[in-house]
């Protein structure tokens, strides 16, 4: 009787441990598959997070260098240098929102960057344009910024949405003659682009480029209206 108790007690035992095995053997299996569930969900919000922070830090870095060069010394100022760091940075949205910056210095330094960004990559300023349109609207707007917006657009077409609001803009630098020479310079350029396909909007840029043609004006103010004239008088003469 006491070796069957004793049997029996060992398959008892036996039995207890192999259940407890079992039991903390799914234990550990759930918590395996459960960490490893865990890890697979969590690594991509950590692979976003870690992304996303150092997008963040390079943003914050370039950002530095763009206010840097912006304020720094006029004689280390190179905007051709800037430019390509900026193209080749993708920092072409940073740039514009300092071309409509309150404070001069920086305005008129990133408007002049901006034309060289022009220059190396048309593409990139194109999704803007109609912001640097709507900004020559600002009442304290630089005059290096004005220039420098209607320098670009010298060479490239006003969007067909902002020629009524761009030829306005341009008739008033025209005929102010508190603007510099190299905005209404530009302006008359830019007004004459946009009448080309509109030969009675040329006669009118003539009849008024010929009323603003006195004594008083400057040289390159001149010089600039005669040439616009010929020009105009050309594509007249091949439409008729």
């Amino acid at each position: 009787m006491q070796k069957n108790h004793l049997s029996f007690s060992f398959f008892a035992q036996s039995f207890i441990y192999i259940s407890v095995a079992k039991l903390t053997f799914l234990k550990v299996k759930t918590a395996i598959c459960f960490l490893f569930k865990g890890c697979y969900l969590l690594v991509p919000k950590i692979f976003i997070f870690v992304f996303l922070n150092f997008k963040v830090s390079l943003m914050k870095k370039h950002n530095v260098y763009l206010a840097n060069e912006l304020t720094g010394d006029i004689r280390l100022f190179n905007p051709k240098k800037i430019a390509q760091h900026v193209v080749e940075n993708k920092l072409i949205k940073d740039l514009i929102q300092l071309c409509f910056s309150h404070d001069h210095l920086i305005c008129s330094r990133a408007a002049w960057i901006l034309w060289f960004c022009f220059e190396l990559d048309k593409k990139m300023v194109i999704p803007y344009v109609g912001q640097l349109i709507d900004n020559l609207n600002n009442k304290h707007i630089h005059h290096a910024v004005i220039r420098n917006t209607l320098r670009l657009f010298q060479k490239q077409p006003v969007p067909l949405n902002h020629e009524s609001q761009m030829l306005d803009m341009c008739y008033k630098y025209i005929q102010d003659s508190s603007q510099t020479i190299a905005v209404r310079a530009f302006a008359m350029t830019v007004n004459f682009n946009i009448c080309k396909s509109y030969p009675e909007l040329l006669v009118e840029l003539k009849s008024i480029l010929h009323h603003l043609n006195h004594p008083e004006e400057s040289p390159g103010i001149k010089s600039r209206i005669k040439n616009t004239m010929l020009n105009i008088d050309k594509l007249l003469t091949k439409k008729v």
